[in-house]
């Protein structure tokens, strides 16, 4: 577990280095240097993030006598893709909530379906194709990502554009 420190530390301070070169050789160039600066900040946590991931993901993989601890680990790291996605279409929700002041599961619901599209690719590519799995994943986001286009189109013309010049009456 020490190499790990050391690895995390040598990272630390490789892109600490960066951002101070980068601070100050190039951010006088800008011309909102609070906001760049703020995003090289987050550029640099992310990049830091990353690569800690990967250093417990490499580790976990090779070192662990635990074999037990060493699943959980890659569980956790393996499920971070699924966690993201949940956590961006609970902040859409939550955008749309604030911005209208009603709860509007419509675009959840629609991104539910493209999921749930995305998940019959894989299983209909996996039975009939010998892609990778990566091949196939990538082809299941971008078939899910459609058929989500395609339903919120369909919603968008056909519902919302219908019923928007309607009185109560008709």
């Amino acid at each position: 577990m020490g190499a790990f420190w050391l690895d995390f530390g040598i990272a630390a301070a490789i892109l600490f280095v960066a951002y101070n070169i980068f601070k100050i050789f190039f951010l006088k160039y800008f011309k909102n240097q609070a906001k760049v600066k703020s995003r090289v900040i987050n550029l640099i946590v992310f990049l830091l993030i990353i690569y800690t991931f990967v250093i417990v993901y490499q580790t976990a993989q090779a070192k662990f006598d635990d074999r037990a601890l060493a699943y959980m680990i890659l569980q956790f790291i393996n499920q971070i893709p699924n966690i993201a996605s949940l956590a961006l279409a609970t902040t859409a929700i939550v955008l749309i909530y604030k911005t209208s002041t009603t709860t509007n599961f419509a675009q959840s619901m629609m991104a539910t379906f493209g999921a749930y599209s995305a998940a019959k690719a894989v299983q209909y590519i996996g039975a009939n194709y010998e892609w990778s799995t990566t091949t196939t994943v990538i082809v299941a986001l971008f078939a899910g990502s459609f058929v989500a286009f395609l339903l919120g189109v369909f919603i968008d013309t056909v519902i919302i554009r219908y019923s928007k010049d309607k009185t109560p009456i008709g």
